[in-house]
């Protein structure tokens, strides 16, 4: 676990706080912790740390290649994280085990109604961390386990219909050619 944590902060910064209690009070198997001194100003990037202790199907994959280990990340504005976003990451890792699987690059988790209150996001899409440097994706746990880090973004719901239409490769095609930050879940679609 110490890779993890080493490399986690090699990249978001020192991490300043987290939590591990799930909403009935019980010990969550994991924890999600906090940093601000990320790759990018003005961000706050949250994360699972110990969610890859527990090895997780690969949908559709071959069986060679069928078990993950992975820790997901979302980053939201320093001036503006919600209160509850710390709770809807650990939700997300906590569906990952209650399902057995890990997610897919491409993904969609919802939607499930507002994500934070007052802002329109109504679902998350599961992506490959691309506003982290490269070398962020991945790293070799103190067992030699590879790890794979993945990013929440929230969506709206007409991005959400966006996928869905023109699946994943039109969505990034579309990512290419606007100036959408996907940093901040406050932008207008």
């Amino acid at each position: 676990m110490n890779h993890v944590i080493e490399h986690l902060e090699s990249y978001v910064g020192e991490i300043a706080g987290g939590h591990s209690f799930l909403p009935d009070g019980s010990k969550a198997p994991f924890h999600v912790v906090q940093a601000s001194d990320g790759p990018i100003p003005g961000l706050t990037t949250f994360a699972t740390l110990g969610l890859c202790r527990f090895p997780l199907a690969r949908l559709g994959a071959c069986e060679d290649d069928h078990m993950v280990r992975q820790e997901l990340v979302m980053v939201a504005p320093t001036d503006a994280v919600p209160a509850n976003l710390p709770a809807l990451v650990q939700q997300v890792g906590m569906g990952a085990l209650a399902r057995g699987a890990a997610f897919s690059n491409g993904e969609i988790i919802g939607p499930k109604g507002a994500l934070f209150q007052g802002f329109e996001p109504t679902a998350l899409v599961a992506a490959q961390p691309y506003c982290f440097p490269e070398g962020f994706a991945a790293v070799d746990d103190s067992e030699e386990r590879h790890v794979e880090f993945l990013w929440l973004v929230p969506l709206h719901t007409d991005e959400v219909t966006l996928i869905q239409s023109q699946g994943w490769e039109g969505f990034e095609r579309f990512l290419a050619h606007e100036s959408v930050y996907y940093t901040d879940y406050r932008r207008s679609v």
